[in-house]
Parts: structure tokens; sequence; C-alpha cells
């Protein structure tokens, strides 16, 4: 991340996509950096994606930017054409369940609250 000041603005250089090398076996990889992450109830994030490659798979890292606004959150996923998460929220709590959840009478509920 490459982060400067220009006249009263802080800008935040942050690559779309990030280069690494396996970590079992040979060679390097090119992958997304960035996601977007819809967590309802006017909470989105655009945030940090880490790539497993030894699982050939993606975790949601840290969140860079907040949106209040649906229609904004949706431009920019679509103007940068990054991918969007929905999490599931627990029925209960209201919280974003991460992990593991169970179903009763058809609404999913954290394992907190079950």
């Amino acid at each position: 991340m490459d982060i400067t000041k220009e006249n009263n603005y802080l800008v935040l250089k942050i690559p779309l996509r990030s280069k690494g090398e396996f970590t079992y076996g040979d060679g390097t990889y090119e992958v997304d950096n960035l996601v977007g992450i819809d967590n309802g109830d006017l909470d989105y994030t655009i945030s940090q994606m880490n790539y497993l490659d030894y699982k050939d798979d993606y975790q949601e890292s840290m969140p860079i930017i907040h949106f209040c606004d649906k229609e904004e959150f949706e431009k920019v996923c679509k103007d940068f054409n990054l991918q969007i998460w929905k999490h599931k929220k627990c029925a209960k709590c209201r919280q974003v369940i991460y992990g593991a959840s169970t179903i009763k009478n058809e609404k999913t509920i954290c394992l907190s609250c079950e």
C-alpha cells in the first residue's frame, strides 16, 4: 500500500491484484486483493482479501472503506470489478455469522444464540 499526502488529502493506493509465490510447489500467482462485503443493514465495506494458496481459497481480511449507501457501494464494486460477498446474519442477535451456524424454524441462528 502506498500512502501519501496531496494538499489536504490523504491518498491511499491499494493494488487491485496481488502477486505471490505458492507456499508448496513452484511458480507464482496473481489474485484479486480486494472484495466488497455486504453485511446488510447499512453495513457495506471494501475489504482486503487474503489468498490461501495452499487450499486455493480466499479469506476476508480487514475492512478498508465503509459505506452506508448500498447503491454507492455496488457502483464502486462494479467500477473496479470487485466481487461482492454477502454474509448471513443471525435471526436472533443480528450479528454477522462467520463460520458455523444452525437452522431453527427455517431461520439461520449463530452458535452463540443456539
